[in-house]
């Protein structure tokens, strides 16, 4: 077979740019497709808020076990287990929701990150008093665990 070389003069390429730059219904809507999944992606990873204060982090053992470590030791808070349901931080403060897996205390809780106080157990008129207490906005911003960082696994 033989190499055939093409060679573009001025009036070809400027012919090529001119065909090019001309925008097809089929690019248009693709581009269009492109900027909808993106945007539901954004949506769908949903707001993270602030990092966890004071060198606080979630491991995550398993998709049903989630832990709140604290970073003097790098361990779990036993009160809290392995059943975070939700969780969010304002200032010093970390707050949130837990389940009754492994001997927690299920209910609300809040944890003053400066002080290393926890309060668990907490039901939600008595944890929304304790959040207006500590000057934390009501309600609070909740999310998943598992999108919070710093996260290890």
């Amino acid at each position: 077979m033989k190499n055939s070389l093409v060679v573009h003069t001025p009036t070809t390429l400027r012919s090529h740019s001119q065909h090019m730059s001309k925008p097809t219904l089929h690019n248009r809507g693709a581009l269009a497709f492109t900027v909808l999944c993106l945007s539901f992606a954004t949506v769908s990873c949903g707001d993270k808020g602030d990092p966890l204060p004071g060198g606080y982090f979630i491991f995550i053992a398993s998709g049903s076990e989630m832990f709140l470590n604290e970073p003097k030791y790098g361990g779990s808070i036993p009160q809290l287990g392995t059943d975070l349901e939700e969780i969010g931080n304002h200032n010093e403060f970390i707050f949130g929701r837990s389940g009754a897996d492994r001997g927690a205390t299920p209910g609300y809780f809040l944890l003053n990150t400066k002080s290393e106080l926890i309060k668990t157990g907490l039901a939600e008129k008595d944890w929304l008093a304790e959040l207006t207490s500590a000057r934390i906005p009501t309600p609070p911003k909740l999310v998943d665990p598992g999108s919070k960082s710093p996260r290890r696994q």
